[in-house]
């Protein structure tokens, strides 16, 4: 519903990043096996999602977490990382209203050791392929390299890179991959890369934010802003951003109420509901689509900043 009528608002060319659709949700299980949500209709209803996609000129990705896993029987120890400390390698989330980090999640999650990373993305991927998708996309395989400190398995970064170059060689040939804001060695082999910061980190080393990632890739390679509708006073600006940038466009959406995500690893999604924001959206997109349709493809060779007077 949300396609069909974003299609019908002028809005083309989407790239889906569907995230929950397999393995536990949005808080993913270790995906050793794929296994379409049952909840959301399985394997048959997300099929019929691709081929409507396909009628109207999208491509749909399913999103997977292939760095990480939340709890299950299935992943043991043997198959988690282990902080130098000797504790399991649990990363936390963030409790926005107490601004300090989630140390009791529902559903802890865990990253998955380099010594069974190889094995893991290689079942992963006998058991996608089977399913006869060209895309897959990722919210943290590339994202950052993974050491493990357990007893009598010390594995450092260095020693661990391999092993994930040859994962991601291993997908990057059989999908067209999106992932998001991933390690450099991975922008060659990528379909899309999403999430580039248009914004600096506030350290008061430079004047003002410039897009090194953006100014090397712009040209070579389809990229996408962060999550644009995380405030809604700040839409525009984040438009602008992507301008700016040369960068598409990136929302999130959830046809539900966000009461929905709660007890989930999405439970700080707020401002996400598609009915309350289409409108809005829709308006951004012609407004940017004037501009993005005639610059989409070029180089980025500079970057100037102009005063309120519109001087350099």
């Amino acid at each position: 519903d949300i396609l069909a009528d974003m299609n019908s608002r002028g809005v083309k060319n989407i790239k889906l990043d569907y995230q929950g659709a397999a393995n536990g949700g949005l808080s993913q299980r270790i995906a050793e096996s794929v296994e379409f949500s049952s909840e959301l209709g399985g394997k048959s209803a997300f099929n019929k999602l691709v081929s409507y996609a396909q009628s109207i000129g999208a491509d749909v990705f399913p999103n997977f977490q292939i760095l990480t896993a939340t709890e299950s029987s299935s992943f043991n120890k043997e198959k988690k990382a282990f902080f130098i400390n000797g504790q399991v390698a649990e990363l936390y989330g963030f409790e926005p209203v107490q601004f300090q980090a989630e140390t009791e999640a529902d559903y802890p999650t865990y990253v998955i050791s380099p010594s069974y990373f190889k094995e893991y993305v290689e079942k992963f991927n006998k058991s996608y392929s089977k399913l006869g998708y060209e895309n897959l996309a990722s919210e943290d395989f590339m994202k950052f390299y993974v050491p493990t400190y357990r007893k009598d398995e010390n594995v450092n970064i260095t020693t661990a890179m391999p092993t994930y170059h040859e994962m991601f060689d291993l997908l990057s040939s059989n999908y067209r991959l999106m992932l998001s804001n991933p390690v450099s060695e991975a922008w060659k082999g990528v379909t899309y890369i999403s999430d580039l910061p248009t914004n600096g980190i506030n350290l008061k080393v430079i004047d003002c934010y410039v897009p090194f990632i953006q100014l090397v890739l712009s040209g070579n390679i389809v990229y996408s802003t962060p999550v644009m509708n995380t405030n809604s006073h700040d839409m525009t600006t984040g438009m602008m951003k992507a301008l700016e940038t040369g960068s598409a466009m990136k929302f999130r959406f959830i046809a539900a109420d966000t009461n929905a995500l709660q007890n989930t690893v999405a439970d700080n999604v707020f401002l996400a509901e598609y009915n309350v924001l289409k409108d809005n959206v829709a308006g951004l997109y012609a407004e940017y689509a004037t501009v993005y349709d005639k610059i989409q493809g070029a180089s980025l060779t500079d970057h100037e900043v102009f005063d309120l007077a519109g001087e350099l």
